[in-house]
């Protein structure tokens, strides 16, 4: 299921581009049915606040927030992060921001009788995130539930990386126009 926000505006329309064509990608890639929701796959979620520390969540169109939770029944999750600091480039009218995509993914599921095919599920993402196309400028790959969670300190009891769950993480500098602005 592709979870998209209506009339996305700055690095938001960059990012739904490339989820869009990432959940076409995987869903082809790993033998998914599109319309089973196998896949869920969410654009950018928020960092918000919790009693209990930070989790990851989606703004709703009627102005509430669902968590961005992983659950047994499906196959793979997938959400992207923006970090806390936006550079300004005067020279080119543009921004650029530390993007993060998250995975979540049952190994079992996706492929079946291999065992714990960890390194195959991030290539078969990565060979697609790394596209120039997208420009998404890659810096790291995370893995380990401390590294992936690392903003969202209140998920790491909720989610495992113990066979057959993986979570991994691309983290990427991404630049986007700066638009109906005038430097004076």
């Amino acid at each position: 299921m592709l979870i998209q926000s209506p009339n996305p505006k700055g690095i938001d329309v960059k990012l739904q581009n490339f989820q869009r064509d990432l959940h076409t990608h995987l869903i082809t890639k790993w033998g998914l049915d599109a319309n089973a929701n196998d896949y869920t796959c969410y654009d950018r979620c928020y960092r918000n606040q919790k009693t209990n520390g930070f989790i990851p969540e989606v703004y709703n169109q009627n102005g509430s927030y669902t968590d961005v939770v992983f659950n047994d029944n499906i196959k793979a999750l997938s959400f992207f992060g923006l970090g806390n600091s936006i550079e300004y480039l005067m020279s080119n009218h543009s921004n650029v921001a530390s993007v993060h995509l998250i995975f979540c993914v049952d190994l079992k599921k996706l492929k079946g009788g291999v065992t714990r095919p960890d390194e195959e599920v991030r290539q078969d993402v990565q060979l697609f995130a790394y596209l120039k196309k997208y420009s998404f400028i890659p810096t790291s790959i995370e893995i380990g539930i401390d590294n992936v969670f690392t903003e969202y300190n209140a998920l790491q009891v909720n989610y495992k990386d113990l066979q057959p769950f993986h979570c991994f993480r691309f983290n990427f500098d991404v630049t986007y126009p700066f638009k109906d602005h005038v430097c004076t």
